[in-house]
């Protein structure tokens, strides 16, 4: 199995911290604010099932 594997190194969400990942980050969450304030739909939804119902509810 994977967890066996010499050469992995499991860690937990919280081992992606660095400079650049935060500076990260904030770009996109200055991103997504943007699209919402300009009335489109944030990223994470763009597979959204029902867009209309979001739309709809939104403006």
């Amino acid at each position: 199995p994977l967890k066996d594997a010499p050469n992995l190194l499991c860690t937990p969400h919280a081992a992606f911290y660095s400079d650049a990942s935060c500076s990260e980050l904030r770009e996109m969450a200055a991103t997504e604010i943007r699209r919402a304030i300009v009335g489109r739909i944030p990223d994470c939804l763009r597979n959204c099932v029902n867009k209309e119902y979001f739309h709809s509810s939104t403006g």
